[in-house]
Order: structure tokens, then sequence, then C-alpha cells
């Protein structure tokens, strides 16, 4: 444990990263952040978003989301006659407290639809209505900061789980008339699959050339609240290898692990000995 712990923590130290953490800017439009990157990042560079103090894992936010109708199930209000009550009860179950449309707060699809306040979310769940929405586009200024306007393209497509992608979300053909954001989004699948600890990153995308070194500009759409529950969100552009991005902790907790095994194997043996040599005595 030891051993591996060591070459988590080289192969750690190797990844390039940089942060920059953006939620205390007052802007909300097309606001504007400075950062400088010192050395040339080879390709590919990955781009994610982090959230901090978030808690994806909440038992009841976990359980708030209907994958069938993410597969494509369609469901109407229960007032209909010809609907089968049951299931829209499991239905209601499942996206419990975002059920309706009046739960959601928003009225209107993706083709202009104003629906009811009694019809069915689509997507529902507590998952789905707090999908991240901030947006990003980066901008190199060159290495003596006055080069404006050169684009560093993100590329935003093949970020979600190729399962995801084929089986887990799939649009119904009236799709446009019933649901309020597209579900085939990679951003909101990768969105779909919550975290195991309240601070983490997920992918918004990849950028496939040599980021150089010099200054930058992020342009940002700062929409997505995060003072109500003390959080903070930060813009991450970073290397990775084979053991994936930066994470020093499982290298250190290997390390700490297999100290206390070799100490306490030095006092078992030692333990052993002892009593071995009162016995033969």
């Amino acid at each position: 444990m030891v051993i591996i712990g060591i070459i988590l923590l080289t192969y750690s130290s190797q990844i390039i990263e940089y942060t920059t953490k953006y939620n205390e800017n007052p802007c909300t439009l097309n606001c504007e952040v400075n950062f400088t990157i010192s050395t040339d990042i080879e390709p590919p560079v990955m781009v994610y978003y982090q959230l901090d103090n978030y808690y994806q894992n909440h038992r009841r936010y976990i359980r708030s989301k209907s994958q069938s109708q993410l597969s494509g199930s369609v469901y109407y209000n229960v007032t209909e006659p010809a609907i089968n009550k049951t299931n829209w009860e499991t239905f209601a179950t499942e996206c419990d407290p975002i059920t309706t449309v009046k739960d959601l707060g928003i009225y209107k699809t993706l083709d202009g639809t104003i629906l009811t306040p009694d019809m069915p979310a689509n997507p529902c769940g507590l998952i789905a209505r707090s999908v991240f929405n901030d947006t990003y586009k980066l901008q190199y200024r060159g290495s003596d900061g006055v080069t404006l306007n050169t684009n560093v393209f993100i590329n935003e497509t093949d970020i979600a789980w190729p399962e995801d992608k084929l089986y887990r979300f799939i649009k119904p053909e009236n799709y446009t008339s019933i649901q309020w954001l597209d579900i085939n989004d990679e951003h909101f699948m990768v969105w779909m699959r919550p975290a195991a600890i309240p601070n983490f990153r997920k992918l918004w995308g990849r950028i496939n050339t040599k980021v150089l070194k010099g200054n930058y500009t992020l342009v940002f759409n700062n929409t997505y609240p995060v003072k109500s529950f003390k959080g903070a969100k930060t813009f991450v552009l970073s290397t990775c290898n084979v053991f994936g991005g930066k994470n020093s902790f499982l290298g250190i907790a290997y390390i700490c692990v297999g100290i206390v095994c070799l100490i306490f194997a030095i006092l078992f043996w030692v333990g052993y000995k002892d009593y071995h040599k009162e016995k033969t005595e």
C-alpha cells in the first residue's frame, strides 16, 4: 500500500492544473475574469467546473428522479381518465417533490408550448431541476496581454458516459412539446450522475490543442446560485494521466494506511517473539 501510495502521489504531482474561483463576481451575464498560465500545456486539457459545499449525495436528492421517464416513457396527468393511476402514483413518488409543472416552476417547453400547472414535469425531480447552467468561453490574450478575442475552442461533446447516451437518456418523439430541457444534452447527462462528496468536479469539455502560456480571459455566465448554501464555483483547467486528474488524497490515504499496517505488523511480531521466548523458558 505504501508503494502504491507513492506511485499515486508521483503521478498526481505531474498533473498541471489551473483553477479560477468566480462565484464572488457580482456580474451575471458575459462576465470576465483574467488569469495567467505560466507554462505550455499539452493536449488534451480537461475543462471542469467545481462546486463546493454541495451535497448531491443527500438521500432525498439522489432518489428524486424517474429513470423510466428519462428512458423515454411519457406520463400524463392523473385526472385524465385513460391514464393508469398506479403508474402516475409511482411516477409521483419517484419525482417527489418536483412532480408537476407547478412544482418545477417552468411552464414553457423546448418548442414554446405553454404547459398547465398540473402537467407532469419532464424531466422531473430535484436533480434535473437543479441542473448546473453556467456557461464558459476562453479567450487567449497572448503573452503580452493585448491580443484580444482569440477564442480557445472547448469541445463539449463526448463528455458523458457512452451507456448514458445509448441507453439511459432517450427522448420520446414529441419531446419538444413536453420537455423543458433537452435530456440528450451531455452537460445534463453529466449532472445527472450525483457526486459522492460535497466538493466535486464535473467535466465541462476538452481542449484538444496546446494551451500556450500567457494571459487568458474567462468569459462566463454567472447564473447558477450558490450563496444560499455557502457554496463556491471554480473553473478548472487540468491535464490527466492513467490515474485521472490531480488527487493527492488517495495517495496519502494509501501511505497512511500502509504505515499503520506496518506498525501493527511490527508490534504483533514483537509480541509473538516475547510470547514464544517466555514459552520456551
